[in-house]
């Protein structure tokens, strides 16, 4: 899927939206607990962890919904640091990386935010975005940035 300017203004109007609805920042940003009393460290998602951590998921099947009721298992493929000089000249500190699934040859998702569970996680929502690197592959953002 090619991203365009519409299809990004889109998935900012649903953060958006979530946001205003209640959902709260933290929803939006993948922690469907915030909802339910749980906040940051004690709900179990890929957000809530470091890098290191989420490297002991790779290999493993999460079971990705859409809205649409669409549900699609995909492999957490590698987990790879982002590092940009400019944070911490900025006085930024702390963890930024991307997460990659793999799909199977039937499976496509397009650009959007997807519910996600896996063994040993609670339910989180995230922003998974096809990466057109290789066929049936998305990218996930866990950023951890502060200042």
């Amino acid at each position: 899927m090619k991203i365009t300017r519409r299809n990004f203004v889109q998935t900012l109007g649903t953060a958006a939206a979530l946001t205003v609805a209640g959902g709260g920042v933290q929803s939006v940003l993948g922690n469907v607990a915030a909802e339910h009393g749980k906040l940051g460290s004690t709900a179990k998602t890929l957000f809530s962890m470091k890098s290191a951590q989420v490297n002991s998921f790779v290999g493993r099947t999460f079971i990705v919904s859409g809205t649409d009721g669409k549900t699609v298992g995909l492999v957490l493929s590698e987990v790879n640091g982002v590092r940009r000089s400019a944070n911490s000249k900025q006085g930024y500190s702390g963890e930024c990386f991307s997460v990659m699934f793999k799909g199977g040859a039937k499976e496509s998702l397009d650009q959007g935010v997807y519910s996600m569970r896996a063994a040993g996680l609670d339910e989180f929502s995230a922003l998974l975005v096809p990466t057109g690197r290789r066929a049936k592959e998305y990218e996930m953002i866990v950023n951890h940035l502060r200042q």
